[in-house]
């Protein structure tokens, strides 16, 4: 049996795709206003990076649930709401004393008045939070994004069958990826035309003065808010580096400048991601804004108000990823037999690849000093890591979130590390080699301190308010539209 091919790096992946582009010209290739490889591309580099992951679906149950609701919703909901943030069950991770609050627009809708979330639901274990949150969304989009999903395979879109083989075979003769026929980007195309068309009935009723989404990939959405006329703003998610499917090279600023569906702003957490980004697409048009994040200041405000170490039992908290499992559950168990004194060690798994605990739990159950975490549980990742002497993963975007947060964080040199060694060169990480070199560092609190300096310049200060600048800025857009 063959095996199957080593994951590879997003830049390496990266270096790939543009070499392709430059070769093929494929930004070119258009139907309807709309480049064919621009929606491909981040599907394309994923299945590229043969990472392994399989993000589990949500409930036919909460996917009907929210279809039979959306005609009601529409119908009860507010018009004219200052902005719209397009959120997702997932997001609903902190807890107060009142229930569940979305980590990225509960927050902005506190501090600034008039604004509003649509939500949908994108991975199975929220459902709990999403019935008990503080504050309902005005929309429940999953049925959009379902309803779409059947239209545009029922009714595709006619035509135009040159340009669909072109792109294929060119996809399948120098990429090697025979999955990607004709009529699989024929069918991506007719859903985000039907999803578009839907997300424009939606909007049309709330009649937001901008929209506002936590991710990258929302093209429908993007197509229907362009297509009124509201400007619309992409938040940073995660690690959003040059090396991004989604952060366009500059190059593609050759061809028709509409069709590479670029949003009006980008926001990003500092200027270190500012600096990654000044020669991408949206860094050379001037469209990126440096503003923070919320959770990051309330983590902040937490370690600063509470954290105190314990010199005898240090607290480690280890993010897992939902790839590389056995190799990361051989490295902690070696770990601990090298390091047998007490300890604290939480693994926080995924909330979105990893549903429940069983990678670990046979492995670990029998060592009182680790405790397994769901991804949907509390207390949530950032206070967690708030709390910690010292936070460990592989290549996570919780390596910044702990610098953001003032938690000193180490790199294990597990495959894909290679995404943040960026971090280990400036000295703002450590690496970690083996087990024995965690032993070691747990050993004599060998990890290193993280300064304001490093905190701010991942994770800029004062959210709300740089929120509040950009949401000028949009006001001013409308004007203009």
């Amino acid at each position: 049996m063959a095996s199957s091919p080593s994951p590879r790096s997003e830049a390496e992946v990266t270096a790939v795709l543009e070499e392709f582009e430059r070769r093929h010209r494929v930004f070119g290739l258009t139907i309807g206003g709309i480049s064919l490889w621009r929606i491909l591309r981040f599907e394309i580099s994923f299945t590229m990076q043969n990472l392994g992951l399989s993000r589990p679906m949500a409930s036919k149950r909460e996917i009907l649930a929210s279809m039979f609701s959306a005609v009601r919703q529409l119908f009860v909901a507010p018009r004219g709401i200052q902005y719209l943030g397009a959120t997702m069950s997932s997001a609903l991770r902190t807890f107060d004393g009142r229930g569940w609050r979305d980590i990225y627009f509960d927050p902005i809708i506190d501090g600034i008045g008039g604004g509003g979330k649509m939500l949908y639901v994108d991975a199975p274990g929220f459902e709990q939070h999403a019935r008990g949150a503080v504050r309902q969304p005005v929309f429940n989009d999953t049925s959009v994004v379902a309803l779409s999903a059947v239209l545009g395979r029922i009714f595709g879109v006619r035509g135009h069958d040159d340009v669909f083989q072109t792109l294929s075979r060119t996809i399948v003769n120098d990429l090697g990826l025979p999955e990607f026929t004709a009529e699989r980007i024929r069918r991506k195309y007719s859903v985000l035309i039907w999803r578009s068309w839907l997300y424009r009935i939606v909007l049309r009723r709330l009649r937001p003065g901008c929209v506002m989404i936590p991710n990258s990939g929302q093209f429908a959405l993007f197509l229907a808010a362009r297509a009124l006329g509201i400007p619309f703003v992409e938040m940073q998610h995660g690690i959003f580096s040059e090396n991004h499917p989604d952060s366009l090279p500059a190059e593609a600023l050759e061809f028709d400048q509409g069709a590479m569906l670029l949003p009006d702003f980008l926001t990003v957490y500092g200027s270190w991601w500012g600096d990654l980004l000044k020669d991408s697409a949206l860094g050379r048009l001037g469209r990126i804004r440096e503003v923070g994040a919320s959770w990051i200041e309330s983590a902040r405000a937490l370690r600063q108000r509470q954290f105190s170490t314990d010199p005898d039992r240090p607290v480690v908290t280890l993010t897992s990823q939902g790839t590389g499992v056995e190799q990361l559950a051989d490295l902690v168990a070696a770990f601990l037999k090298l390091y047998p004194g007490p300890l604290q060690f939480n693994i926080r798994l995924h909330p979105g690849y990893e549903i429940g605990t069983s990678h670990y739990e046979s492995r670990f159950s029998g060592d009182d000093r680790v405790k397994l975490w769901p991804g949907n549980s509390r207390p949530d990742t950032f206070e967690m890591i708030a709390m910690s002497d010292l936070h460990l993963s592989v290549s996570s975007a919780c390596h910044y979130e702990a610098l953001g947060i003032g938690t000193p964080t180490g790199v294990l040199a597990l495959p894909g590390h290679e995404l943040v060694l960026d971090l280990v060169r400036r000295n703002d990480a450590a690496l970690v080699d083996n087990p024995a070199a965690l032993a070691m560092m747990v050993k004599n609190r060998a990890w290193p301190t993280v300064s304001n300096r490093v905190s701010d310049q991942y994770f800029r200060r004062d959210h709300i308010e740089n929120i509040r600048a950009l949401l000028a800025e949009c006001g001013d857009m409308g004007k203009i539209n």
